[in-house]
């Protein structure tokens, strides 16, 4: 205790202009950042082509106020957990690193405690100041991995915007024997590159291994994907408007999508809490570890493309390559479970695994000396970080944009055939429609007439089915 007095007195020796120089350095770097990110909405919400990016970057700002209660939460703790006191038994079971424990509890009992003999604290100042740059670092990460996805993302889904016109416009070669049956070419091209060989790969696990390692060397979309995809979704969806532009409805939901990868949601916490609970001796942090997220990453790839693969199987065995007869059909059946919002939130887990990892790594460099079982060399760090950011241009360059196009194949339309204006408009009618039917009811329960005209049952009512 006498060692924080001293240090607490000491600032009352301080000079005045020094005391006040610090704290306006905080506010003018406070201010610039806030500023810095001011300017960055402005300048994403007055362009128009950047809405997925203005989605995102709300989403990271509700982040960083998160990690700005956090660091609260953790200055409130350091005069609060340094006076709990446990027995040294149970503070030695399951330590984060074995071989250091004798030297981290002679570092614990030098530092000042209120815990008697055989007792010791049960975090120290020091313990929750590492904490607290842990948290820093990990909230730094996933912001710039989040970043990396959207962009590189958008750069690949406005790729496709090239597509759309000439998929729109029915080429001459492809109807000019239409009562003979004349092959859709890029139907052909579809089957051929996403049909099974054979009996043996139609087999689902099978095709499953296929299409996982298939789609690390040959997985991007190509014009035939998006021409057979798009036909199929209009004459699903839509047949009555074969003009309809997809490609705007793709960006819509690739703009959804990127809303729902960012950020952090109390399970994801949940999750990160259980992570360290479990990282026993630093096993969390070996080399082979950093694969996972890469290894996860192709197993949804793979999903995906068995996707592809079991609608080009159908088309081959049906035999329905001719003009006039709709080929390839949307089904939520061809994915995990039936239902396909279940890879979005696969993808939403492991780009934060990815960036969990990656913090724990950077943290453990800059926090503990070599010699620790969490930290290596620079080389192991350089490394980690490096397999960290292999896997976010690969999520940002294939697996979410194929996603935003792959998911478009269930059985249902997404919430992003409307614009955010429309949909907006139909929540708020629905809202007015449901509480006017509701005192429409009260009404005829209190005054029990029955020649009180009562609107429709709007309540249950849906524009359109979402997925």
């Amino acid at each position: 205790m006498t060692k924080e007095r001293d240090t607490s007195l000491a600032l009352l020796g301080a000079p005045t202009w020094g005391i006040a120089m610090v704290c306006a350095i905080f506010i003018i770097v406070s201010l610039v950042v806030e500023r810095v990110i001011d300017e960055i909405r402005r300048s994403l919400y007055t362009s128009r082509n950047h809405g997925a990016l203005l989605r995102a970057f709300e989403k990271m700002k509700n982040e960083l106020f998160m990690v700005g209660i956090l660091s609260i939460t953790l200055l409130m703790g350091e005069s609060l957990f340094p006076k709990l006191c446990l027995p040294r038994k149970i503070y030695a079971a399951a330590p984060l690193c074995k071989h250091p424990l004798e030297d981290a509890a002679i570092t614990i009992e030098e530092e000042p405690s209120a815990c008697q003999a055989g007792y010791i604290s049960f975090m120290t100042t020091e313990n929750i100041h590492d904490l607290h740059i842990f948290v820093f670092i990990l909230a730094a990460v996933h912001i710039v991995f989040s970043v990396m996805v959207i962009v590189i993302g958008t750069l690949e889904v406005h790729r496709w915007q090239a597509w759309e016109a000439p998929a729109a416009q029915k080429p001459e070669n492809e109807v000019q024997i239409a009562e003979g049956g004349t092959r859709i070419n890029h139907q052909i091209t579809f089957v051929q590159k996403h049909a099974s060989r054979n009996k043996c790969s139609s087999n689902t696990v099978v095709s499953f291994m296929i299409a996982f390692v298939w789609q690390s060397f040959r997985w991007r979309m190509t014009e035939s994907d998006y021409r057979a995809l798009r036909s199929g979704f209009i004459r699903h969806h839509c047949p009555a408007n074969p003009s309809f532009n997809f490609h705007k409805y793709i960006w819509r939901s690739f703009e959804d999508d990127c809303k729902r990868v960012v950020g952090v949601s109390w399970k994801l916490w949940v999750y990160a809490v259980l992570w360290l609970l479990i990282d026993v001796t630093g096993w969390e942090t070996r080399l082979a570890v950093s694969f996972a997220p890469l290894l996860f990453f192709l197993v949804v790839g793979a999903a995906m493309q068995q996707v592809l693969t079991k609608m080009a199987n159908k088309i081959r065995d049906q035999h329905v390559l001719v003009i006039g007869t709709p080929a390839v059909m949307p089904d939520d059946n061809l994915f995990w479970h039936g239902r396909p919002q279940t890879i979005i939130r696969c993808i939403h887990f492991i780009i934060f695994q990815n960036a969990l990892s990656t913090a724990y790594a950077i943290w453990a460099s800059v926090t503990f000396p070599s010699y620790n079982c969490l930290y290596g060399t620079p080389a192991t760090l350089g490394i980690r970080v490096a397999i960290g950011f292999s896997i976010q241009i690969y999520c940002g360059f294939l697996t979410l944009p194929v996603y935003a196009f792959v998911s478009q194949m269930g059985s249902r339309l997404k919430k992003s055939i409307f614009s955010e204006e429309v949909n907006l408009a139909l929540r708020e009618w629905r809202k007015r429609a449901k509480k006017h039917v509701g005192k429409a009811k009260d009404n005829l329960g209190k005054n029990g007439a029955r020649d009180i005209a009562v609107p429709l049952e709007l309540s249950n009512w849906r524009p359109f089915s979402v997925s």
